[in-house]
């Protein structure tokens, strides 16, 4: 859908900036107030700018989600290498175990061979 007149299509840019701070907001995990539009309405932009100082509720709670959030992140990535590396020594396990077998039908093999000849 094509915008024809300048008031929808500044009405499809406002959409669509808003869509991004939407976005931001909801990716970053930050606070609605942290972003907003730096310009006023005849320049285009959203940008991003840390809160004024009487903005701040209390950015001691902030940084504490971040630490936890880190601290989740770091938890769920060990898990994902755990669960990697214990396929790994499955794999390896039963590598050996087929090693083992066919060094024990090559050994057999090899028994019979001499039987035979001897």
């Amino acid at each position: 859908m094509t915008a024809r007149t300048t008031a929808s299509r500044k009405a499809k840019g406002r959409r669509f900036q808003q869509e991004i701070r939407d976005d931001l907001i909801s990716r970053l995990g930050i606070n609605h107030g942290d972003i907003h539009y730096s310009h006023t309405s005849p320049c285009t932009g959203c940008g991003f700018e840390h809160p004024r100082a009487g903005e701040i509720e209390d950015s001691s709670e902030h940084d504490e989600m971040l630490r936890l959030n880190a601290i989740q992140e770091h938890k769920s990535r060990i898990a994902r290498l755990q669960a990697i590396r214990d396929d790994r020594l499955c794999e390896a396990r039963e590598l050996a175990d087929q090693i083992a077998n066919e060094e024990r039908e090559l050994r057999a093999l090899q028994l019979k061979s001499v039987r035979r000849s001897g």
